[in-house]
């Protein structure tokens, strides 16, 4: 088999990412293995293997600029198959609508175009890599069989990669094989290339001579009483609830759900599964727009988080923690500030939707930035007369505030700008000032003679949190108690000894929304002040969008919203809204757990900013009833929410500590000097710690995690290890990434 004469080129490498990938959403990953050569038996191996991640089609062109770069030194493998989040595993793949073979024989190519495939030469002779794109998704044990088919139907020469999981190289890259026996690494380049065709997996059967496989994901057909076929790639757990058919189809889905959550699942992949069984799908059916998965997920979710809190020691935190955890296993150190993809589901589906969130990316806006402010403008439009029903205590009021979070600043202008055209509605916008001068915003004053007039509405704007601080800072200052009183509609105002000055706003006949910029670094602002409730009054979402990209697969036409059912130029009267019977259950079942001390302070108010939320969704969406559908929409937002902040605050905290440790190492510095013995140690101790630290760096082909290096190094010496770290970054000997925890070994 003779290689292509074309030279290796990253054009090469994007062509084949859009024939594997095609226009299915999902995290796409990679597998770099580092430092190749021969071990003591003589077989090739690495001595780092680097797993990394990209969205797709958002990240596509940084995909394959990574490719192309970690090519030059490195093997560069990349699995075929999109997953649903951080973690490579077999049976997590988004759909498999692709089939492949590892080919270590030579190949007859005319075979390969008869099935309407592709081939990659992976380097090594004789081998290659074919591909059969499908016109449909199959299941993992159609595929499965179609793959080892395809094999069969090439030659003799298939190996075992038959799993949705392998990782494969793609061309444009090379194999470094050759360079262990002191040869030029092996071009991996196009046998066949992708002719666009995708292939019927029933007319595919045809052409391989596979015989059509039974699916066990598939319903049974018995009776409810009999147990159904179980997904062989299912936790145990999972496959165990799901094999337990009781007759009470309700527990069934309750069990499933709850086995889920036990094997570190997500809420689309208990939904997933639990759609595996014909009755309980029944079931769901019958329940009249009522979500039942939901509802198991957040029992399963509560009751979990008690069992953490009953243990000694324990707490809600320890079970799902955002600070350390996004649900996958992956540590918040290795996880993007903002980056809640991973959290999204279908949140982006519903139209009113995904016209905000092509909108935001159109303008390379963060989608939820432009929600959170649009969502603020459109509980401005709303009469302030409109309340939540009084599910607990009184009236509930539609004020509502959202915390944009970004490490740096920027990116909550070009929000507001896209959310103020998408909403096509004038909004009396302004910057907060004290808790008087809030009050006094809402003043219109009358012409001569006239007396003074009422605002209905304003949207007050706070670039960065830090201007809440100062004025909340300042001696006397009412502002944050006002702003807490505002979130619920209470009655604002002051008394003042100068006639004429007195202002005040009746409960209810103010409407107040706010976004505020937040960095991590001055967050206490908000976070220090949980006794009082402020940040439990916020939802909180990111500024900036991770995944941005100058080519993104939707354009917005510049159409903004329709709002005409909702809010004609008419004058609305005060107006009770309603709520769906499930939200308003889950509303006061919350609020029964508060009361007797079993809920984190930080999500008090968590259900009824929620409700505010779905509301704005309503209105976003040109209705003004609340569905079952909004409530269950304003969850993925809330658990975005939950999540951003949970990030907040482990950045604050990482703050801290780093200053901290700075004040400690001034500290150190002064006593060492006082004592030059003791300096000469450290000294000794720091060298030593550097020469090792660059020793495993360069073991590991050149990059190394700071925690990897801890963990190697002696407990009770980290300090000097860090002290070390810092010290070669100063020599030149190291840098640290933009990930700020990956250490990389200068070499030139």
């Amino acid at each position: 088999m003779s290689l292509p004469p074309e030279p290796l080129t990253a054009t090469d490498t994007l062509d084949y990412l859009k024939a594997i990938y095609g226009t299915t959403e999902g995290v796409a990953h990679l597998a770099v293995g580092c430092d190749p050569h021969l071990d003591t038996n003589g077989k090739y191996t690495h001595r780092a293997w680097v797993p990394t991640t990209f969205s797709w089609p958002a990240e596509a062109d940084q995909l394959a600029a990574e490719i192309t770069r970690e090519a030059a030194h490195a093997d560069v493998y990349a699995c075929p198959y999109l997953m649903w989040a951080g973690k490579r595993s077999k049976g997590a793949a988004v759909e498999r609508r692709l089939i492949h073979c590892d080919y270590d024989g030579p190949l007859d190519t005319e075979r390969v175009t008869a099935t309407g495939g592709f081939a990659v030469a992976s380097g090594s002779e004789g081998h290659a890599h074919v591909y059969v794109p499908l016109a449909g998704p199959v299941t993992a044990v159609e595929h499965e069989a179609l793959c080892r088919a395809l094999g069969d139907y090439l030659g003799p020469h298939a190996d075992s990669k038959v799993r949705d999981n392998d990782v494969l190289r793609p061309p444009g890259t090379w194999n470094h094989k050759p360079t262990a026996n002191g040869q030029q690494p092996a071009p991996v380049t196009w046998l066949v290339k992708p002719n666009g065709v995708r292939v019927d997996p029933q007319t595919l059967e045809v052409i391989l001579g596979a015989a059509p496989q039974p699916d066990p994901a598939a319903p049974a057909e018995a009776t409810t009483q009999q147990a159904p076929p179980v997904d062989l790639d299912l936790p145990e757990r999972v496959a165990t609830a799901v094999a337990n058919v009781s007759g009470d189809r309700s527990a069934d889905i309750a069990r499933i759900v709850g086995a889920c959550a036990d094997s570190n699942l997500q809420l689309p992949h208990a939904r997933r599964i639990v759609g595996q069984r014909a009755d309980l799908v029944q079931k769901l059916a019958e329940m009249k727009g009522r979500d039942d998965v939901l509802q198991c997920w957040l029992k399963a979710i509560d009751s979990r988080q008690q069992a953490r809190r009953e243990r000694p020691g324990g707490n809600a935190a320890t079970w799902f923690d955002p600070c350390t955890d996004d649900g996958g296993g992956k540590p918040l150190s290795e996880q993007r500030f903002g980056d809640v993809t991973h959290l999204e589901a279908d949140f982006w589906e519903r139209p009113s939707l995904n016209r905000i969130h092509t909108a935001a990316k159109t303008r390379l806006a963060s989608p939820w930035a432009v929600l959170g402010i649009a969502a603020c403008y459109a509980l401005h439009l709303v009469p302030p007369g409109w309340v939540l029903p009084p599910l607990i205590g009184g009236p509930g009021s539609l004020n509502w505030f959202v915390a944009l979070c970004a490490v740096s600043g920027g990116g909550k202008n070009s929000a507001a700008a896209v959310a103020k055209e998408l909403l096509g509605r004038p909004v009396f916008d302004v910057n907060v000032g004290s808790g008087e001068g809030l009050v006094a915003k809402y003043v219109i004053k009358g012409g001569k003679g006239e007396p003074e007039g009422q605002r209905p509405a304003v949207h007050f704007n706070v670039a960065e949190v830090g201007m809440l601080g100062a004025l909340k800072d300042r001696s006397g200052s009412t502002l944050m108690p006002t702003v807490l009183e505002a979130f619920s509609g209470g009655k604002l105002g002051f008394a003042y000894a100068t006639a004429g000055k007195d202002r005040h706003l009746d409960e209810h006949t103010y409407r107040l929304t706010m976004h505020v910029g937040v960095q991590p670094a001055k967050a206490a602002v908000l976070l220090d002040d949980a006794d009082s409730g402020t940040p439990q009054r916020f939802m909180w979402f990111p500024a900036k969008d991770v995944h941005a990209t100058e080519h993104p697969a939707q354009v917005w036409d510049g159409v903004a919203l329709d709002l005409s059912e909702v809010l004609p130029q008419t004058v609305y009267p005060a107006w009770d809204l309603t709520v769906p019977e499930e939200a308003a259950a889950q509303i006061k079942s919350e609020y029964v757990k508060s009361a007797r001390g079993e809920q984190d302070a930080l999500d008090g108010h968590a259900l009824f900013c929620r409700e505010k939320f779905a509301y704005a969704l309503a209105i976003l969406d040109n209705r003004i009833a609340m569905t079952a559908e909004d409530w269950r929409l304003s969850g993925i937002a809330s658990e975005v929410s939950s999540f951003m902040r949970g990030q907040v605050v482990a950045e604050l905290a990482r703050g801290e500590r780093s200053r901290a440790e700075k004040r400690g190492v001034l500290r150190g510095v002064t006593q060492a000097a006082a004592d030059s013995e003791k300096q000469a140690v450290e000294a000794e101790q720091i060298g030593s710690a550097l020469k090792w630290a660059l020793t495993k760096i360069g073991e590991a082909g050149g990059r190394m995690k700071t925690r990897d290096l801890a963990h190697k190094y002696d407990s009770k010496k980290r300090a000097v290890l860090k002290a070390a770290l810092d010290f070669g970054a100063g020599l030149g000997q190291l840098r640290l990434l933009d990930d700020r925890v990956t250490w990389e070994k200068v070499t030139e």
